[in-house]
C-alpha cells in the first residue's frame, strides 16, 4: 500500500505522514464525492528533544514538527537532518540515537502516539525553569521557617494558628511548582524526549555491559554484533540476549547462548531455533529456571531427562511436558516433590493415586 502524503518541517524535510489529500477520494471513484467525509488528519504538534550533553558536549534543544502517527524512526531521521543543518555540529546517525521518554527507550517501529507523546504532555522550558526556581525558593523558605518556629511558639500559639488558616496563593503556586520539579526529577524527564548517543567505544561498552547487561541495547550496531561485548552482556544479564535482535549469528552461537541461559534460563526464548532444539542448551536453561521448558523445541517437551531437570527446578514446568510424561510416575513425582500444586498438571490417573497425593500434601498442596 502506498504511503500517504507527508508533511514537512521547518527545513523542508519530511517529518511524518498525514491523512489522504483532498483529491484522494475523487481519484478513487472517478470524481464522485465520497459517501462520508475523509477522516481528519492527525493534529500536528511540536516535539521537543533535548540532546543529552554526552552527545555533543553541551545540551541542545531541538524543536520538531510531527504528529502522533510518526514513527520513532522517522523522528530520528528528522533529528539527524536538524543536526546536519546546525553549523559546526556533526550529524548523529539514526542508528546511533537513543530516544528516551519518561525513562523508557523508544523503539523505531512504534509511533509517538503509542508512547502517548502529545502536545499536552510537552513540558516547556519556561515551566521547568519556574519549577526549579520555585523548588529552590520553597526549600529555602522551609529552612527559614524552621529556624523561626521556636520563636513563634514562644510568642503565642493562637496568632500562629490564625495565620496558618489564611491561604497564600503565591505559596500554593510555589508548592505546586516545587512538586512538579520533584516529579520531573524522579522521572529524569527534563523534557519529553531525551536524546542520547549510543556507545561506540568498545572499552566503554564492555565496562557498561559488565555493570548492566541491558546496556547492550545502548551500544552502536557494530558493537551489538561483537561477540566479546555480547558475551560480557549476557554473562551479567542473560536476558540481554534479546538485544542481539537482528544479529542471528549471536543467537545461534552456542557459547553466547549457553552463557545467557546459565545466567537466566528464560533467555532461551531469544535463542535460535537450532539451539532451542539442543538438549545441552535446553538442559542448562531449565536447570537455571524450569519455566524455560516452555521455549524449548517441541521434541524436547517429550525428553524425559530434560523434563525431569525442569520439574526439579520448578514443579510447574510439568505443564509443558507432553501427555506421555505427565502420565509418567517418575516425572510427576519429581514435580510434586518440588511444588505440591504441580499435581494439577499430572494425568488423571496419577492425580488420583494416594501416594502421589500424600507427596503433594507434604510439599504444601491442599
Amino acid at each position: 500500500m502506498a504511503a500517504p502524503p507527508s508533511s514537512r518541517g521547518r527545513h523542508g524535510r519530511t517529518v511524518g505522514t498525514l491523512g489522504g489529500g483532498d483529491d484522494a477520494g475523487g481519484a478513487a471513484d472517478g470524481g464522485s464525492p465520497p459517501d462520508s467525509p475523509p477522516p481528519s488528519p492527525p493534529r500536528p504538534m511540536e516535539v521537543k528533544v533535548r540532546v543529552f550533553p554526552n552527545a555533543f558536549g553541551q545540551g541542545k534543544l531541538l524543536r520538531l514538527q510531527a504528529d502522533g502517527n510518526d514513527t520513532i524512526g522517522s523522528v530520528k531521521a528528522q533529528i539527524e537532518g536538524e543536526l546536519e543543518a546546525m553549523r559546526g555540529v556533526d550529524a548523529l546517525p539514526s542508528a546511533l540515537q537513543r530516544l528516551i521518554f519518561l525513562g523508557e527507550e523508544l523503539r523505531d517501529s512504534r509511533t509517538l502516539a503509542d508512547y502517548q507523546v502529545s502536545q499536552e504532555r510537552v513540558l516547556t522550558e519556561e515551566t521547568l525553569a519556574a519549577a526549579a526556581t520555585a523548588a529552590a525558593a520553597a526549600q529555602k523558605e522551609a529552612q527559614g521557617d524552621g529556624d523561626e518556629e521556636p520563636k513563634g511558639d514562644a510568642e503565642g500559639g493562637e496568632e500562629g494558628e490564625e495565620g496558618e488558616e489564611e491561604a497564600d496563593p503565591e505559596a500554593e503556586e510555589a508548592e505546586r511548582l516545587a512538586a512538579a520539579a520533584l516529579q520531573l526529577a524522579s522521572t529524569n524527564a527534563e523534557i519529553p524526549l531525551i536524546l542520547h548517543r549510543k556507545l561506540e567505544d568498545k572499552e566503554e561498552a564492555l565496562e557498561a555491559v559488565g555493570l548492566d547487561g541491558g546496556a547492550l541495547q545502548r551500544t552502536a550496531p557494530e558493537l551489538q554484533v561483537d561477540k566479546e561485548v555480547a558475551l560480557a552482556a549476557v554473562t551479567q544479564c542473560g536476558l540481554a540476549l534479546e538485544h542481539t535482535n537482528g544479529f542471528p549469528v549471536l543467537r545461534g552461537d552456542p557459547e553466547v547462548v549457553l552463557a545467557a541461559v546459565s545466567q537466566n534460563g528464560l533467555a532461551l526464548r531469544f535463542a535460535s531455533d537450532e539451539l532451542r532444539a539442543d538438549a545441552e542448551v535446553v538442559t542448562a536453561a531449565v536447570e537455571q529456571d524450569g519455566r524455560a521448558l516452555e521455549f524449548a523445541a517441541e521434541a524436547l517437551h517429550d525428553d524425559e531427562e530434560v523434563v525431569i531437570a525442569a520439574v526439579r527446578q520448578n514443579g510447574y514446568a510439568l505443564q509443558w511436558a507432553t501427555p506421555r510424561l505427565r502420565a509418567d510416575k517418575e516425572v510427576v513425582t519429581e514435580a510434586v516433590r518440588q511444588r505440591g500444586a504441580a499435581l494439577g498438571y499430572a494425568s488423571t490417573a496419577l492425580r488420583m493415586r494416594p501416594d502421589i497425593q500424600a507427596l503433594a500434601a507434604e510439599s504444601g498442596w491442599r
